[in-house]
């Protein structure tokens, strides 16, 4: 379906602009990413960051938010409590972050019609339906893409899971995630393997990009660019003193027991 009200809000200033919106949006593109750049911002809002929690399964929606007050067997063993927030509602389980529900919303009304969990899940991040000639790009990569970059050497984009994709969809590589598997163990392959010293590292390094030079004399692609790029990012968080933000031996036993000593 045609988005007639963001085609009316976009600034073109050609019929050629024009053409372009409309043909992204009956290929099931992302309208912003094909605006003119007078219609896109980096600004406005005062979040910094973005920190999204996805529980990939666990308690019931009626014993934690969704509290159904009129229909106690709904409830099972959650009994609703009180919170700090008028009218809301949470399980009793959930005693000190009732403390704090004037600074949450909780949205009971959404809703789908995908009977499957990985499909739900990808329309959770990148809220699109999965789609079989279209990888969408995460809501970490449109941040990334968009957001002011405020980490240094370190990506924009940050991913604690184990597997998965990096998230950059049809965006280039460098909008993807670092991807963290294991928070205890940092970044991983940030370190010289055993026996390889920083000159035989770099004797490799300038190989690889003349290789890539010589490559890219007879074909050069959107894909080979993105390879090239992804190198030269990894090399230099190799090297960045920022990388200590991943080392949680430097956190204090209290902040340590305030997340919890556990994966």
């Amino acid at each position: 379906m045609i988005n007639l009200d963001s085609l009316h809000k976009a600034d073109c200033k050609t019929r050629r602009d024009a053409v372009k919106i409309l043909a992204a949006q009956c290929l099931g593109l992302n309208l912003v990413s094909n605006l003119p750049a007078a219609t896109t911002s980096t600004g406005g809002g005062k979040a910094k960051s973005l920190i999204i929690i996805n529980f990939g399964g666990g308690i019931s929606h009626v014993d934690t938010f969704d509290i159904k007050e009129a229909n106690k067997d709904a409830n099972r063993n959650s009994e609703p409590i009180k919170t700090n927030a008028d009218g809301i509602r949470v399980g009793k389980y959930y005693s000190r972050m009732a403390e704090h529900m004037d600074c949450m919303a909780v949205i009971n009304s959404m809703q789908h019609a995908l009977g499957i969990h990985g499909d739900a899940a990808y329309l959770m991040r990148t809220a699109y339906e999965r789609r079989s000639t279209i990888t969408h790009p995460e809501i970490g990569a449109w941040m990334s893409k968009y957001a002011e970059h405020r980490s240094g050497d370190i990506p924009s984009f940050i991913k604690i899971v184990r597997g998965g994709g990096l998230g950059a969809g049809f965006f280039p590589g460098k909008y993807g995630a670092l991807p963290i598997p294991d928070p205890s163990k940092g970044v991983s392959n940030s370190t010289l393997p055993k026996g390889i010293s920083n000159s035989r590292f770099d004797n490799r390094m300038s190989l690889t990009e003349k290789l890539n030079q010589e490559f890219s004399q007879t074909l050069t692609t959107s894909i080979t660019d993105n390879y090239a790029e992804a190198y030269t990012n990894a090399v230099k968080l190799m090297r960045s003193e920022d990388l200590e933000v991943f080392d949680l031996d430097k956190e204090s036993n209290k902040t340590k027991e305030a997340y919890g000593k556990n994966s």
